[in-house]
């Protein structure tokens, strides 16, 4: 009776069998996230608080759990999405009353419409999540969708020449490229960039990094390698992607080490950043870059 149980829960659960490479790598932020909401809410090392994280975890039906085998990537991607979430508030308080857009590239099973307040406050706030077919179909069975606002669920290739042609091009627009880019070639990254830059007339785009030495031991990173995916575009400093169009101007270029809440890590993590601030190379590893254009 327990197994026919057990076997009819799972024929319930959505399949993720069917993510390869870079889809793949979303089970292992979701997992982040779900381990870090399970924190109390008044333990200081709670980071980001995604209570949708776990609810969506537990619809998936996978062979394997998505568990990371190091606290290091978790922190690191808390950390990057509380800094993101925090960005994303910034840019909103930053246009009061007006039309915007933001843009969520490769969103994967990302809870952001969902945790913070786009709507208050302004007239007319769309919010785009993007990502592949097989990954926005998955979304849809097992996360709900914003219940204000005018939210909107993008099927499309970031890579692709005209599937912004189709998206307002008439108010300031956030682009969120969060766990993106370095799993593109380097000339998708710069078309991109210039795709986005000439599309829209203002706003802001949002990205995290990786730098050479990432590059060179990725081999060492087994929940990466385990889904196919591979790392290719790097960049060392912010200068570096600023001349991808002559609209781009650098806001942030912040080093793991220097992202708000690493105060609060483990002191083994903490000792472990220390370290890697002060090798040359390893101390450009990753990064989060922010530029106005």
């Amino acid at each position: 009776m327990a197994s026919t149980i057990k076997e009819a829960e799972s024929s319930n659960k959505a399949k993720v069998s069917i993510l390869t490479s870079v889809a793949g790598t979303l089970l292992v932020t979701l997992a982040g996230r779900a381990q870090d909401a399970a924190k109390a809410t008044n333990d200081p090392t709670r980071l980001l608080g995604d209570t949708w994280a776990q609810s969506t975890l537990d619809r998936l039906d996978y062979t394997a759990a998505p568990t990371s085998t190091s606290q290091t990537i978790y922190a690191v991607v808390l950390l990057r999405s509380r800094l993101f979430d925090v960005w994303t508030s910034e840019f909103l308080a930053a246009h009061p009353g007006e039309d915007v857009i933001v843009l969520n590239l490769a969103c994967g099973l990302d809870s952001r419409a969902l945790r913070l307040d786009w709507t208050s406050g302004r007239r007319n706030t769309t919010w785009i999540d993007v990502d592949l077919p097989e990954v926005v179909d998955l979304r849809r069975q097992v996360m709900p969708a914003p219940e204000r606002g005018d939210y909107r669920l993008l099927v499309a290739s970031v890579t692709g020449e005209n599937w912004l042609d189709d998206l307002p091009a008439d108010r300031p627009t956030l682009i969120i490229a969060e766990g993106l880019l370095s799993f593109l070639q380097p000339t998708d990254v710069q078309l991109l960039f210039q795709r986005i830059c000439d599309r829209f007339p203002s706003g802001q785009i949002m990205c995290d990094v990786n730098g050479v030495w990432y590059k060179r031991l990725q081999v060492l990173n087994r929940d990466i390698q385990k889904t196919g995916a591979g790392v290719h575009f790097t960049s060392e400093y912010v200068a570096d992607m600023e001349v991808f169009h002559e609209k781009l101007k650098a806001r942030d270029e912040l080093r793991l080490w220097y992202i708000p809440g690493v105060e609060v890590l483990p002191f083994r993590l903490r000792a472990l950043m220390w370290i890697l601030s002060w090798m040359p190379g390893l101390n450009r590893i990753g990064s989060e870059y922010r530029f106005d254009f």
